[in-house]
């Protein structure tokens, strides 16, 4: 089955599961949807690397510019962490080159807070309080973040 079938029957289930009426975006969804437990759905994508929030009745308002995250090519994955919410990108189209890194948005501007995370980030997890960044490719590695810091290891 093709990427794009998939895509298509994953929103159509998303719009099922939620009740609400789920478009495609402007480009094909790539990370999490992710509900931060009042009501507000968040999703990223790829090519340009983009994050959207629905805002209702149909309708996707992208809350990230190219530059705020460093022109990515692609956001893979989205989480919740002590009230903001957090990107995890991969900088090219190739999986096997480029940088990792993770974003902080506060609700108006995003700042990076996880660089150099091998070629990409592909998971973000909250686990017993703290933030943790998985890699593929590469390393395949998992980075604990640390606040106030962009230098995340475990």
């Amino acid at each position: 089955m093709g990427k794009r079938v998939l895509r298509i029957l994953l929103l159509a289930l998303l719009a099922f599961t939620f009740a609400l009426p789920v478009t495609l975006i402007s480009k094909s969804a790539q990370a999490d949807l992710v509900d931060n437990g009042a009501g507000i759905l968040y999703a990223g994508t790829a090519n340009p690397g983009a994050v959207y929030k629905y805002i209702g009745d149909n309708d996707w308002r992208l809350i990230s510019t190219e530059e705020e995250l460093d022109h990515a090519y692609a956001v893979l994955c989205l989480v919740e962490y002590e009230g903001q919410l957090y990107a995890g990108t991969m900088s090219t189209s190739d999986p096997g080159s480029g940088i990792g890194q993770v974003y902080r948005y506060d609700g108006t501007s995003w700042t990076l807070v996880g660089d150099d995370m091998d070629n990409q980030v592909s998971s973000l997890a909250v686990y017993q309080g703290n933030l943790y960044a998985g890699t593929a490719w590469g390393a395949m590695s998992l980075y604990k973040y640390t606040p106030g810091t962009t230098n995340c290891d475990i």
